[in-house]
């Protein structure tokens, strides 16, 4: 419960910048001079004139002119004149914007932009970006073949990349006149891998059976989903040169497996199933077989190459054990080092004592 607005002291307000509010409406907690402060405004506030002012300063004790406690009246602590504080400014400004607003045109056009015509156009441009959408993923399913054969897996035949700019470019066209913002071709073809990459993700998920641990579903959106359909149902094969002829290449097969029929138990389109299988084969046709298949698979070398294979490794065996040689002289040298210094040391170690033997018996002899 919020305080209520009291009559106006003395029939005059404090000096602009200073405020304190009454009411005689509520029972406040007991008064505290200390909880205090003044709080300022900016002089002409608009909600001035609705208010009861009270000149405050600090810990300083309350004014002579204020009510006291008996007639009920208490003034508010330091949380609830901020309170109000911050809904008065808003206040203050929603008004003034709406003056501005009234100022500009008075036939009450202008009213209606804060009625709904912002949410209208949000709707709009939002329509707009679905439009797009639709429009990139309609086009992609209905050029599929060529997007495909320029893509490396695909080939990445020169004819289908030509062909792929050249509708990069009359879709960034026609999209810029959906909506108000221009289009480029890369701005075009980065969309649709970003559209690509959130399908393959959900693709992938679908193939493995279902979720993984610690992962969210993926829903794709109205287009995702139909670029998703036809690469599902449709297959193309790369682009590859032939074997006979060179530099020729053939043409790409695409195969539309959603209208094929799958064949059903009794129906004439089912297959029978081979009179020589696995399980009906005798175990020792199955090892004749693999020994066949064994035989065909050894690669027929020549004499001269197993020959210079092994002159290779004979070679690398002698390299590496002139590298043993050479690390093991090594270590040898830097033992030998440091057996050098280490008798140098002694040596100085009795250098030394001989000089201070030296040294006392001639201090003995003198004194």
């Amino acid at each position: 419960m919020g305080p209520s607005r009291g009559k106006r002291l003395g029939g005059e307000m404090s000096p602009a910048g200073t405020i304190g509010f009454v009411t005689d409406e509520v029972s406040w907690p007991v008064w505290r001079p200390k909880a205090i402060r003044a709080v300022r405004l900016r002089p002409g506030s608009p909600h001035v004139s609705g208010l009861s002012w009270l000149h405050l300063s600090g810990r300083k004790s309350i004014p002579e002119h204020c009510p006291d406690r008996e007639d009920g009246t208490h003034i508010m602590q330091d949380g609830l004149i901020a309170d109000e504080i911050r809904r008065l400014d808003l206040e203050e400004q929603l008004q003034s914007f709406n003056d501005s607003l009234k100022r500009d045109d008075n036939d009450g056009s202008i009213h209606s932009i804060l009625d709904g015509d912002v949410d209208l156009d949000l709707f709009q441009h939002v329509k707009r970006t679905k439009k797009e959408l639709e429009y990139i993923a309609e086009t992609y399913c209905n050029n599929y073949e060529t997007f495909y054969h320029s893509t490396v897996n695909g080939g990445k035949d020169k004819d289908a990349i030509t062909r792929k700019k050249a509708l990069l470019s009359q879709m960034a066209e026609h999209i810029s006149t959906l909506g108000e913002e221009h289009r480029t071709p890369e701005q075009v073809e980065q969309k649709i891998r970003d559209e690509l990459k959130r399908v393959k993700k959900y693709m992938a998920a679908k193939k493995e059976g279902g979720l993984l641990a610690g992962k969210r579903e993926i829903v794709l959106s109205s287009p995702q989903q139909m670029i998703a359909d036809v690469i599902e149902r449709t297959l193309v094969e790369p682009i590859k040169p032939k074997c006979g002829e060179g530099s020729s290449l053939d043409e790409a097969v695409v195969v539309d497996t959603s209208s094929v029929d799958i064949p059903t138990a009794g129906s004439s389109m089912e297959v029978s199933p081979p009179l020589f299988s696995r399980r009906t084969a005798s175990p020792i046709q199955m090892r004749r077989k693999k020994r066949r298949l064994s035989q065909r698979e050894l690669p027929q070398r020549p004499f001269d190459d197993f020959r210079c294979d092994f002159d290779f490794v004979k070679e690398k065996r002698r390299a590496v054990e002139d590298d043993m040689k050479y690390a093991r002289a090594k270590l040898e040298a830097v033992t030998a080092e440091r057996d050098y210094w280490m008798a140098k040391i002694d040596v100085l170690d009795l250098e030394r004592q001989f000089w201070m033997r030296e040294l006392e018996r001639s201090l003995s002899s003198r004194f």
